[in-house]
C-alpha cells in the first residue's frame, strides 16, 4: 500500500470549520444587533399632554411625534386608545430665539409596538441645529379629554432592517464557504484514501 502524501486536508478542516465559527458567531451577532436596535426604535422623549415642555435634541435630523396610546411616564400607566381622544394643537420651537420649527404630516404612517409601549405617527419636523426645543399641546377651547402621552424620536426602521441583512448575508457566506471548503476536503482526501488502497 502506498503512502498517502501531505495534500494539505487538515489545513483545509481548520480553515473551514474556522469559517463555520465565524459564521455561527456572526448569526449570534445578527441576533443580538436586531433585538437591540428593536428596541431601541421605540422614542427616547416621552411628554404628558396637555402642557408645555423642555425638550433636549441632540442632534439634527428628521424626527417624529407619535401619539403614544400605550405608555408608561413616571411610573403611571397610559391606556388612551389608538385614536386620540380629540383633536390636538402642537406647536415646536427652538427656545432661544423663539424660533418655530415647521411640523408636518408624516411621510410614512410609521408604528411601533415595543414591550409595554405603542404608538403611532401624528407629526414629523426637522432639526438642523441641536439644542433646547419648547414643545406645547393643547386641545380646543372648552374641550374635555384626558391626558395623553406624546413620544418624540428618530425613526430609522429602514437603516436597522439594511443592518441586519448585511449581518447575516455576510455570516451565511462565510459559514457556506467554510462548509464547501470541508466538502471539497473530505472527498479529495477520500480519493486519495481509495487511489492509495488501489496500489
Amino acid at each position: 500500500m502506498g503512502e498517502i502524501k501531505d495534500t494539505g486536508t487538515r489545513r483545509k478542516y481548520t480553515l473551514g470549520i474556522l469559517l463555520i465559527v465565524v459564521g455561527a458567531i456572526g448569526f449570534i451577532a445578527f441576533v443580538v444587533f436586531l433585538l437591540k436596535q428593536i428596541g431601541e426604535q421605540s422614542p427616547k422623549i416621552q411628554i404628558v399632554v396637555p402642557g408645555i415642555h423642555e425638550i433636549q435634541i441632540v442632534e439634527p435630523g428628521r424626527y417624529t411625534i407619535f401619539y403614544e396610546y400605550r405608555s408608561v411616564v413616571d411610573g403611571k400607566v397610559f391606556l388612551t386608545g389608538e385614536s386620540l381622544p380629540s383633536e390636538i394643537f402642537i406647536a415646536l420651537h427652538f427656545k432661544d430665539g423663539f424660533q418655530e420649527v415647521t411640523l408636518l404630516q408624516p411621510s410614512m404612517n410609521n408604528t411601533y409596538s415595543i414591550g409595554g409601549r405603542a404608538g403611532v405617527s401624528l407629526l414629523e419636523f426637522t432639526v438642523e441645529k441641536p439644542g433646547t426645543y419648547v414643545i406645547s399641546a393643547s386641545y380646543a377651547k372648552g374641550t374635555q379629554a384626558p391626558d395623553v402621552v406624546l413620544a418624540i424620536g428618530q425613526f430609522k426602521i429602514f437603516q436597522v432592517v439594511f443592518g441586519a441583512i448585511a449581518i447575516f448575508f455576510v455570516s451565511l457566506i462565510i459559514t457556506i464557504t467554510g462548509c464547501l471548503i470541508i466538502l471539497v476536503a473530505y472527498l479529495k482526501s477520500r480519493k486519495i484514501k481509495k487511489e492509495a488502497q488501489t496500489q
